[in-house]
Order: structure tokens, then C-alpha cells, then sequence
């Protein structure tokens, strides 16, 4: 045993660790290139981010901005590509990995320790495999875990400079996602319950943090002041069951919380078990390290302030990606608490192995399923084709095109996918309460305008814009139809047409 004891802590080069990062890198940049190389089209989460770009706002919709002024900087930089948009969500899933092994590395007794707790990330599915398609739930993982870095900072050197990046940690977190506000409290309750790290926060140094919070925040919080109805709508409509009382709604609020959390970590919890049997309980023993304890204290304050958010509310659900940035640190924390001598090279190499074939199975699972998906009777969203759609646009109707002063779609994502692919327009879609996101239809008086659709041939969009203008002229109207990328089978339809406000 203290051969193997000795071993774990000698393993941990500075090869080793630069071999680590090497890989994360690489495997992400994969994941990229495979994207790249098998589809144009961008998923709803991707496309809804081209469309907000356009325009540079303190505030979108119900999502904070951060995101949405990332993608507009990359898009002035390098223009509107697939690459462009997806390249930001590639650096976050990148920082998260690293960031987990560099707090791993700091607090756990050797490298393999910090490289299978950082492995076991794919443990869990929804980062490992819905992060792919999302855009807001990715970055706020990433702000939770950058936050519980730069407390190892403050940690190691409460320093000025260290306040002021936890200042600009916790902005980048609240303008990330709202729910950020979860992991923020449970953070502060953690902290200030541990008499030592209570020290640092009430530290007149903090007030550094708080004086570049707020200088960062407090245009959004304008902004957010004056939209509260419209920003908080659609997250309440999505949480609450507003027919039944407080008290019918409390067990399956609490139900929900505890299928969600199951889901996001049950695979990695069950992992656990079979990899420590029986003695997976010292992880829930009191540890003496006190950043191990906060850790815990984290956590469980993260997941307990969420159950009385979902009762307040009436939730009766908790999807994934809201348990995903409360949970993210879960690995760090196990295998923190593991003692050494349930610790054994043969099990690790075990462990390990599995972990890379999992990490190699989500690899793939995209690519075979956007590939082989249409042949088997199923497609995915970016299966559609768009590419083709654009492709006939601009061969049959460049002239038309070059007209345009405008181009309307019937859906945010569908637009978004098209100023991809014919980028030098300006693009506005229709809402649920049939109103243009971001212009006055009265503004294109006598200019052409194409609008595009996916259903109903187009005719509810086009009647939506008959019911806000006096006259209006159809130049051309019609439809086009093509198979789905990498099928032979099934096909897809595109409405399009071409009108004139005459008022």
C-alpha cells in the first residue's frame, strides 16, 4: 500500500500535466472539426445567439447578454461563420475541463487523482453531450467553477488584484444566466460559515469586488429594471403550475429537484459506488481540510436553495441544465473526500480506462448521429437543409436578394441559421405575440421585403404583416423542397416571398 500511496503522489509531473491539458484541448478541437466538417446548419440555442447579434443591446429576451456581446465581438472580428459561433462555446467547455483539474490538482493527493475527477465530467451526460447544443447553460457552468477558482486565489494570496478578479468573476457569472444568483448565495453562506474564509470576505479589501461589480453590472441592471415584466415571464411560465396551491405543489417540487439532480449525477454516483463499494462512505465523513468542507458546504447549499426556489414557485420541474452549474464541482469534492487508503493504482487504471471510452463514445455520438441518423429514421435539427435552401436563393433569386431591405422568418432560430448563410442582410423574425424583435414594419415603406418560412406556406406570416399595413404587393411567392442532409428519403420545405409595403 505505501508503494501504491507513493506512486499516486509521484505521478504527477509537470509532463504530465501539460499532456493533460494537451488532450482536453485536442479533444474538444475535435469535436469542432467533426462539426464543422459534417453540417452548416446551427442549433436552435446557436442560431437564436446570430440573430440577437445584430444588434449590440444592454439586455435580450429573458437571458442576460454576456453571451450574446461575445458573439457579437467574434462576428465583427471574423464575420458570420459556423465557426464563429461555435468556436466561443469550444473555449468554454475547454475552460471548464482545465479549471476543474487545476483546483483538482491543488487540493487532491496526486495527478491521477485530479485526472480521473476531471474525467469523470463526462460522468455526466448533459455537459458531455446536450452542452453541444446549448449556449447560456455552457457559460454559466463555466462562471460557477471560475468563481470557485478565483476563491482558491483569494485563498493563497487575498491580494488586490484577487478581489478584483472575484469582482469581475461574479459579473461575468449574473450576466451569464440569472440563476447564477443560486450559486453566488450558496457561495457566500458557504464562506461565511467557515470562521477563517469569513475573514476574507469581510475584508475591507472586498470592497474592491464589490465597487467593480457594481460598476460592471449596473448598466444591465437599468436595462433589466426597465424589461422586468417581459424578462421574467417566460423563466416564471416555465417553473410555475399556477393552478395548484403552495402546499399540493411542495412534494413534487421536491420530487423534481431529486429526479434532476439523479439524472444529471446518477451515473456518476453509481460509478462511485461500484469503483469504492462499500467504502464510498468516508466521503461523507467530516473532512479535515477545511476547502474540502466548504466544497461540501457548497453543494449542498446549491441544491437546497434551489429546492425552496422550485417550492416558492411551484415548479414541478428541474431540467438538467438548471441542476448542471450547481453540480459541476461534484467530482472535485468526491474525490477530495476519498481517503488514500481506498485509493489503489489497479482500480484507478480501471476507472480511468472507462472514462476514456466514454469520453470517445460522446466523441462520435454526434457525428453518427447527424451521419447515420436519416438512414436509421431519424434527423436532427442541424440535418435540415438550410445550406441548400440558401445555395438556390442566391442562384435563382440574386437579383430579388440584392433588393431586399429586409428579411423576415417565421422562428429566431431558423433566422439566425440564415444570416449565417447569406450574412449580408439584416434579418428579423416574428415573436409569439406576432411582433417583429427588432423593427417597425412601418420603417420599409415601399422596399422589398422576403419573407421566409417553414410551414403553412408561409401564409401566417404573411398575413401577420396584412394585418399592420395598409397595402401590400406579392411580387413572388413560393416554396422549395429538399432532402435532409445525408438522406434520400425525407424531405423538408422552404416558403418564400418576395413582397412590397405599399402605405
Amino acid at each position: 500500500m505505501s508503494r501504491q500511496l507513493h506512486f499516486l503522489k509521484q505521478i504527477g509531473s509537470l509532463k504530465n500535466h501539460r499532456s493533460f491539458f494537451l488532450l482536453i484541448i485536442t479533444y474538444f478541437l475535435t469535436h469542432l472539426f467533426f462539426r464543422l466538417l459534417l453540417t452548416n446548419s446551427l442549433e436552435v440555442d446557436e442560431a437564436e445567439q446570430v440573430f440577437l447579434s445584430q444588434k449590440l443591446l444592454l439586455g435580450y429576451n429573458q437571458q442576460p447578454p454576456l453571451y450574446t456581446w461575445i458573439i457579437i465581438f467574434i462576428t465583427k472580428l471574423f464575420g458570420y461563420s459556423l465557426l464563429s459561433i461555435i468556436i466561443f462555446r469550444t473555449v468554454l467547455l475547454i475552460g471548464i475541463f482545465t479549471l476543474v483539474f487545476t483546483i483538482s490538482k491543488q487540493y487532491q493527493d496526486s495527478f491521477l487523482d485530479a485526472n480521473i475527477s476531471t474525467l469523470s465530467l463526462f460522468l455526466f451526460l448533459q455537459l458531455s453531450v446536450e452542452s453541444f447544443r446549448q449556449t447560456h447553460t455552457v457559460l454559466i457552468t463555466f462562471s460557477v467553477v471560475f468563481m470557485i477558482w478565483s476563491f482558491t486565489r483569494l485563498i493563497r494570496n487575498p491580494s488586490n488584484l484577487n478581489y478584483i478578479i472575484l469582482g469581475i468573476t461574479i459579473t461575468l457569472g449574473i450576466l451569464s444566466k440569472y440563476n447564477f444568483v443560486i450559486s453566488l448565495l450558496a457561495f457566500l453562506l458557504a464562506v461565511i460559515s467557515d470562521i477563517e474564509y469569513r475573514k476574507i470576505i469581510l475584508n475591507k479589501k472586498i470592497s474592491l469586488s464589490i465597487l467593480v461589480f457594481l460598476v460592471l453590472i449596473t448598466p444591465h441592471f437599468i436595462w433589466l429594471y426597465k424589461n422586468m415584466t417581459t424578462t421574467s415571464e417566460e423563466t416564471i411560465n416555465d417553473l410555475a403550475t399556477q393552478n395548484l396551491s403552495y402546499i399540493s405543489t411542495i412534494t413534487p417540487s421536491i420530487w423534481a429537484i431529486s429526479k434532476g439532480v439523479l439524472s444529471f449525477a446518477g451515473l456518476f454516483f453509481v460509478s462511485m459506488l461500484l469503483l469504492f463499494k462499500g467504502k464510498i462512505k468516508s466521503v461523507f465523513e467530516t473532512q479535515k481540510n477545511r476547502f474540502v468542507n466548504f466544497l461540501g458546504r457548497f453543494l449542498t447549499l446549491s441544491v437546497l436553495i434551489f429546492a425552496i426556489i422550485l417550492v416558492f414557485t411551484k415548479a414541478t420541474n428541474a431540467h438538467e441544465r438548471w441542476i448542471q452549474p450547481l453540480l459541476i464541482i461534484t467530482p472535485i469534492y468526491v474525490f477530495c473526500c476519498i481517503d488514500e487508503h481506498e485509493k489503489s493504482i489497479k482500480r484507478y487504471k480501471v476507472f480511468k480506462n472507462i472514462l476514456i471510452i466514454i469520453a470517445a463514445l460522446t466523441l462520435v455520438n454526434k457525428p453518427l448521429s447527424i451521419g447515420l441518423g436519416p438512414s436509421l429514421g431519424f434527423t436532427e435539427r442541424i440535418n435540415r437543409p438550410y445550406f441548400k435552401f440558401a445555395k438556390f436563393l442566391l442562384q435563382n433569386h440574386s437579383s430579388q436578394l440584392e433588393k431586399s431591405n429586409l428579411i423576415i422568418c417565421d422562428a429566431i432560430d431558423f433566422t439566425g441559421t440564415m444570416k449565417v448563410l447569406i450574412p449580408n442582410h439584416f434579418y428579423d423574425a416574428f415573436t409569439a405575440k406576432n411582433d417583429l424583435f427588432y423593427t417597425s414594419i412601418d420603417q420599409y415603406n415601399n422596399k422589398t421585403i422576403l419573407l421566409l418560412g417553414t410551414s403553412e406556406n408561409n401564409q401566417k406570416l404573411v398575413n401577420s404583416i396584412k394585418s399592420k399595413v395598409n397595402n401590400l404587393s406579392i411580387k413572388e411567392s413560393s416554396s422549395k423542397t429538399f432532402f435532409y442532409n445525408y438522406s434520400n428519403k425525407k424531405t423538408y420545405t422552404f416558403y418564400y416571398t418576395f413582397i412590397t409595403i405599399c402605405n
